[in-house]
């Protein structure tokens, strides 16, 4: 069975996602190419690579993450199931190293790469102001404005943003934890 944007239908889970990912990245929906595809590109990895729900984007904030030459390191500190206080003593929160490339080869995409460009652009606003998703600048500049991104408007990157421009299935930002 296809669909309209031609996926091959892989059983009751829905679509191939590793063809919904490079249909993304093919429309430059993911990407550098913009401030926006940048900021799609980072939250939709986030949720893929780091198993984030929705909510918890609103979470994270710049020390969370770091990025070295080759990886990316998320660091949880608060989460749905961390939080940090009493309760939690016995748990330890996430820590998760996403090898982007092995012996200093880069490779297209890089999103080692991606995610220094990205925190290197909002790094005096997200020191500023508690956040780490930022309006991309609506002149259409490169830039981010101070302004945070909302919950609601996160929540609607996956779902409208990617998959409704790209005329795929719906789906939440909580499909990404699957991947």
């Amino acid at each position: 069975m296809r669909s309209r944007a031609g996926i091959k239908d892989v059983g009751k889970r829905g679509y191939n996602r590793e063809r919904e990912e490079t249909i993304l990245w093919d429309m430059a929906l993911l990407g550098a190419n913009t401030a926006e595809s940048l900021l799609n590109t980072v939250y939709f990895y986030h949720g893929k690579f780091f198993g984030l729900r929705a909510g918890e984007h609103r979470l994270i904030r710049l020390s969370n993450i770091v990025v070295e030459r080759n990886k990316i390191v998320f660091d949880e500190f608060r989460g749905k199931t961390y939080k940090g206080g009493l309760k939690d003593l016995k748990n330890k929160p996430r820590y998760i190293e996403h090898i982007c490339h092995e012996n200093g080869e880069r490779h297209s995409p890089c999103l080692a790469l991606m995610y220094s460009v990205y925190i290197e652009k909002i790094r005096s606003h997200a020191e500023s102001v508690d956040s780490f998703y930022f309006r991309p600048h609506r002149g259409g500049k490169f830039e981010y404005e101070k302004s945070p991104v909302g919950s609601c408007t996160l929540n609607k990157i996956l779902p409208e943003k990617l998959l409704g421009k790209a005329g795929l299935p719906r789906k939440t930002a909580h499909c990404l934890r699957v991947t």
